[in-house]
């Protein structure tokens, strides 16, 4: 009964956020078309006169179609227009921005797919500012786009002075799926959630199928500040959703969640690999402000959390206590595997992370199928858009028999067709998971 609660809240958690992102994306209606090697023009746009730069491309776009780019080195930052999506014509298109701004800065309502982005302040900023003040609902999806050599590789940031009409929640439609990030100063992905001085603003994120490597700071990052009394009783800034079979390794922290003063970062964070970060696998904080305790309370499940110098999961109130803790594996984390900095409590045995209360102080609230043991990573060969890539990831698939088996195998909460990851695989063989699902992150074949 227990799996089956777990199954059908999860599985209406996606239903609502696919549903949001539909209704809003829809269906564009033109293709412009962009090549930089029509040097002579005419350019108009069209597949034989395409234009030669993406802002050109772009600045030809109206809301509702797309910009469709040609293979080719394009060296410019541009400003993406709001319902203006950004896609491959052919091949793999790379972008190298300069510094001073984002290689890409987009305003909202817009699906960037299928880039090899390098540069500018961060890869991917999303400015959401003024589209809130005429739209209730708005999306974003970033998708099999490639980010290095950056400050933040994507950053989503609600501005400071929003204010809606009373009792009014807005929501944002966020989706980043099956990028691979590395070699950052900063953040990997960085959500800053800004509440409205008035009403409330709602994010739905889906962060899922991502590999973060070398981030300076966090390979997540979510952020929800709240500003302003709000007599009703609902957070100014509220994150919900899932943050799921990530892989997050090599960098600072692996996971941040923060909430300040009535905002609220809590999401379910689902079979990631979270290993060899110099700082925490999950940390979780909270701070007052002068309306009231922000929080960061979310659901843990089926996580690897492996070889982290800190702690492998660090809260410090009760208002970033887990609600649910299960079936995660933790091993070698240096500091400690779960760590409750309000009571001073480090948890390191697998007893431990199985009892939800310690001297009768909330740490998580519900505790059950938590391992401690050797992972058993095993070395394969990384798939990345239609090719293996020597440069990637090799050494997070799991050893499948024999006496070293990772505990892993089989030992998460639910099964893998119910946890959307029948067709992707831990095995280096790229057989598909079947059954129970693997705990930790789940490759992708191409």
């Amino acid at each position: 009964m227990e799996k089956e609660i777990f199954v059908v809240k999860r599985s209406l958690v996606l239903l609502a956020f696919y549903i949001g992102l539909s209704l809003i994306l829809g269906c564009t209606t033109k293709s412009i078309y962009v090549n930089m090697l029509n040097l002579a023009g005419p350019w108009d746009g069209t597949e034989t006169h395409p234009y030669k730069t993406i802002q050109d491309g772009i600045n030809a776009a109206n809301s509702g179609e797309r910009v469709l780019v040609m293979d080719n080195a394009y060296f410019e930052n541009i400003t993406l227009k709001e319902g203006v999506d950004l896609e491959p014509w052919k091949g793999t298109p790379k972008i190298a921005g300069f510094s001073g701004s984002p290689t890409i800065l987009a305003k909202g309502d817009n699906a960037i797919i299928g880039f090899v982005i390098r540069g500018g302040d961060a890869g991917i900023k999303v400015a959401l500012g003024g589209i809130l003040s005429s739209k209730d609902k708005i999306s974003v999806l970033i998708q099999d786009c490639e980010i290095y050599e950056t400050h933040r590789a994507i950053e989503v940031k609600t501005s400071k002075d929003l204010a809606f009409a009373k009792n009014q929640r807005k929501s944002i439609y966020l989706a980043i799926d099956h990028n691979w990030i590395r070699n950052l100063t900063g953040d990997g992905i960085h959500v800053e959630l800004n509440g409205p001085k008035t009403g409330e603003l709602q994010i739905s994120v889906r962060i899922e199928e991502n590999i973060i490597q070398g981030s300076f700071f966090a390979g997540v990052q979510l952020e929800a500040i709240g500003q302003g009394p709000n007599p009703g009783g609902f957070v100014r800034a509220l994150f919900t959703g899932i943050v799921g079979s990530n892989l997050i390794f090599g960098g600072k922290n692996g996971i941040r969640l923060h909430g300040e003063n009535l905002g609220s970062a809590g999401v379910t964070v689902f079979n990631n690999t979270i290993a060899n970060n110099i700082a925490h696998g999950i940390t979780a904080s909270a701070d007052p402000g002068p309306d009231g305790m922000g929080s960061a309370q979310s659901d843990v499940i089926n996580n690897i959390i492996s070889g982290n110098q800190g702690y492998g999961y660090q809260e410090f109130t009760s208002f970033t206590s887990a609600v649910e803790m299960s079936n995660n594996l933790f091993f070698q984390n240096t500091k400690g595997h779960y760590a409750d900095n309000e009571t001073g409590n480090i948890i390191n045995t697998q007893a431990g992370l199985n009892q939800p209360i310690i001297n009768n102080k909330v740490v998580f609230y519900s505790g059950f199928g938590n391992l401690v043991g050797n992972p058993q990573f095993a070395t394969g060969e990384f798939p990345w858009m239609g090719k293996i890539n020597k440069d990637g990831p090799h050494i997070f698939f799991l050893k499948q028999t024999g006496t070293q088996k990772s505990p892993a195998i089989d030992r998460g909460k639910g099964l893998a067709k119910d946890a959307r990851l029948s067709a992707r695989t831990t095995r280096t063989d790229f057989s598909f998971d079947t059954g129970i699902v693997d705990i930790g992150f789940h490759y992708k074949k191409f």
